[in-house]
């Protein structure tokens, strides 16, 4: 919701996105809903795409590329936390926290199966399981 990133926001904090999708979906639904300009930096399956032409393997989550990319572009000497609903998303946050200093924190809640994606997030052993999306202002403290 737009109250709780600009919240985050106004809290210091710079938002970025590492998403699976490819760029021009993940622009429409940010502009779609009206909160593309709370994020400085987005890394899409197209970036994702050109940089495995370069390296001559998968850089998807697992592999932490799209979440050290999104950091390099906020940040590179920062902190970060990582929220993700997947097992994959959790794993990629781990392999990053070994590059940099991130956390891995999940919100399986909007997953298709919640209580699965839970289930399985919980073996990975995030830092964080977020109850509601306003647990990020929790964090940002």
């Amino acid at each position: 919701k737009k109250n709780l990133l600009a919240a985050l926001q106004k809290s210091g904090l710079k938002l970025g996105i590492a998403t699976g999708r490819p760029r021009l979906e993940a622009h429409y639904a940010l502009k779609h809903f009206e909160v593309l300009d709370f994020f400085e930096a987005i890394t899409t399956m197209d970036d994702v795409k050109t940089a495995e032409e370069t390296a001559k393997k998968s850089l998807r989550k697992p592999h932490p590329f799209s979440l050290l990319e999104t950091a390099r572009k906020l940040a590179p000497a920062g902190r970060f936390v990582y929220v993700g609903d997947l097992p994959d998303d959790i794993l990629a946050a781990k392999k990053a926290g070994s590059e940099i200093k991130m956390l891995a924190a999940a919100f399986p809640w909007y997953a298709a199966a919640p209580k699965n994606a839970l289930s399985q997030i919980e073996k990975m052993k995030p830092d964080f399981i977020l109850k509601s999306p306003s647990d990020l202002l929790k964090l940002a403290r």
